[in-house]
């Protein structure tokens, strides 16, 4: 995974290392600020401009004289020659990148109705947290029924209080969590958009020292 000064490029080998060259795969992905966003029906040779464009002159350790490896891959994927197929044709995906408003709660004045994961707080892929926070709600709406339940009967009106404490309790202890996880998915996207040089020597700075850390420590998940 490669972060530049415009954008962010990373690749992978799709299947095991213990196959065959010839029946490899490689997968790949790109980030980049754009105005206005590319259209998902894009020409594949627009699509493959724009990326020749930001990636053409990025160097890795294994660029020979005669490959380099990002022009390499878009060459791959998106054709070397110009053509009128969209980049859906040859499983080009692009994919817009849209940011959903925070919702001010996340249930309903009743209790009756309570949302969780994507429908209450859509997560950027920048976090990898989607499933994670989804899970922690699930559980946290469990455990707080499960209390309310166990301090009042479950009979006609008192129900509904029930539902509504634990309702409550679920936005006052989930929203301000979720907010912290939003705020850093949201810093690290803009690492991808078009930086200053200054802001450029600044990610490199602080992920140098992100990267350190996770090899020094051992993995926590989210829960």
């Amino acid at each position: 995974m490669t972060f530049g000064p415009h954008g962010f490029f990373g690749y992978s080998l799709s299947l095991s290392r213990s196959l065959d060259i010839n029946q490899q795969q490689l997968m790949w992905w790109s980030t980049w600020e754009a105005t206005p966003a590319p259209s998902r029906n894009a020409p594949l040779e627009d699509v493959r401009t724009q990326l020749l464009t930001h990636y053409s002159s990025w160097e890795t350790p294994y660029d020979t004289p005669d490959n380099a490896v990002f022009p390499t891959i878009i060459s791959l994927a998106c054709g070397s020659e110009s053509t009128t197929l969209a980049a859906t044709d040859r499983n080009v995906l692009v994919l817009p990148r849209f940011t959903t408003p925070r919702l001010p709660g996340w249930s309903s004045s009743s209790g009756r109705i309570i949302i969780i994961g994507d429908a209450a707080h859509a997560m950027p892929p920048d976090a990898g947290q989607g499933v994670s926070c989804a899970v922690e709600d699930a559980v946290v709406v469990a455990l707080l029924l499960k209390h309310h339940l166990s301090q009042h009967p479950v009979e006609g009106a008192e129900l509904g209080r029930v539902l509504q404490r634990t309702a409550k309790a679920y936005e006052d202890l989930r929203m301000g969590r979720l907010a912290t996880i939003l705020n850093a998915a949201k810093r690290v996207g803009n690492t991808k958009r078009e930086l200053k040089r200054w802001q450029e020597i600044l990610r490199d700075f602080f992920m140098g020292i992100l990267c350190e850390c996770h090899y020094a420590l051992p993995y926590r998940s989210s829960f």
